[in-house]
């Protein structure tokens, strides 16, 4: 099962790096990696082109400025080749096996659709809130 991550990015220099490590670190590999720059102005592009070099599996495009993600997912809908999409922010980071253990859950429950809790962390890495998906 492929599975297609979807990255929108605008201005996300700061964090973009450590979120394709956290996907490119995963135990499950068959995905590819979707990201649309919306036009940054920082070095976000330069950052997706590096990672775009050193992995196959990241794919970037870059559009104008079109003023939110709604666009940016008309955009990459045709592009996207998974039999399942992950939709992602550009600080948003994944632990090593969250792929694995959300392709077990769809494929043990036969559903469509996996809900997961989230920690929210701060600029030194500390955990200030977990929310689970069922509060």
């Amino acid at each position: 099962m492929k599975v297609s991550i979807f990255i929108p990015v605008y201005n996300g220099e700061k964090y973009i790096g450590k979120t394709l490590d956290s996907i490119l670190s995963q135990s499950y590999t068959n995905f590819e990696i979707l990201c649309v720059d919306d036009s940054s102005v920082d070095n976000s592009w330069d950052v997706l082109l590096d990672y775009q070099k050193k992995d196959d599996r990241v794919k970037i495009y870059r559009k104008e400025n079109e003023g939110n993600v709604p666009f940016s997912w008309r955009f990459i809908l045709p592009k996207i080749s998974g039999e399942w999409t992950l939709y992602l922010s550009q600080d948003d980071f994944l632990e090593n096996d969250f792929l694995q253990e959300s392709i077990n859950i769809l494929k043990s429950t036969k559903s469509g659709l996996v809900i997961t809790g989230f920690n929210t962390v701060d600029e030194n890495g500390n955990v200030t809130n977990m929310v689970s998906p069922l509060s």
